[in-house]
């Protein structure tokens, strides 16, 4: 949407160039479009002759103001995105472990690390978080195990999101998965991108 917003923005900014040299080269010979077209220079429509074609260019400032209302929709939602939340992040391998809290960091989140599925049990019922990241290896008590307990006492109400971690990808690995509680999983090691994708569909609300 940015890429977007900053084409849209290039765009318009070579036209209103383009509008401003054509202007001065074709007064003379269409003195009749100011009649058609008046005067105002904050609402006058420029015709653009190129060849046998004609562009207009309506009304600049209220196209600026659609694109400030677009520029404010997707500061919104990146507000939403980034607004303290906070992820529960169960991984015993130290390197993954601290690769995941860095992106939790330039993303902006918040993150509490437990380093086996017991440690992570004891967090949850002391700290409220808005989504789980769970290895499915871990000592003393791997993620499924720790799903299915954590699901068994989880209160009514709001369900927190579990999302697996796993380099296991097949289907009976997933459908244990699922059965378990979890809902969704990401195949290791995690890519940046795939994890960012997932952590907006269960945590942004557009």
């Amino acid at each position: 949407m940015t890429k977007i917003l900053f084409t849209m923005i290039h765009c318009l900014i070579f036209i209103l160039i383009s509008t401003q040299s054509f202007s001065d080269h074709s007064s003379k010979n269409n003195e009749s479009l100011s009649k058609n077209y008046g005067s105002d220079k904050t609402e006058i429509s420029k015709v653009i002759t190129v060849g046998v074609y004609q562009l207009e260019v309506f009304k600049f400032k209220n196209i600026f103001k659609k694109i400030d209302s677009l520029s404010k929709k997707i500061n919104n939602k990146k507000t939403r995105l980034e607004a303290s939340k906070m992820i529960l992040i169960v991984e015993d391998n130290e390197i993954n472990a601290y690769a995941l809290k860095e992106l939790m960091r330039r993303w902006n989140y918040e993150f509490i690390h437990a380093e086996d599925g017991r440690k992570a049990l004891e967090i949850l019922e002391k700290e409220k978080v808005d989504l789980i990241l769970m290895d499915i290896q871990l000592p003393y008590l791997n993620g499924i195990e720790a799903t299915r307990i954590y699901r068994s006492k989880e209160k009514e109400g709001k369900r927190v999101p579990i999302i697996a971690l796993t380099a296991y990808v097949m289907n009976e690995d997933r459908e244990e998965c699922l059965k378990a509680g979890m809902d969704d999983f990401i195949p290791k090691p995690v890519k940046a991108d795939t994890l960012k994708k997932m952590l907006q569909k269960y945590l942004v609300t557009i």
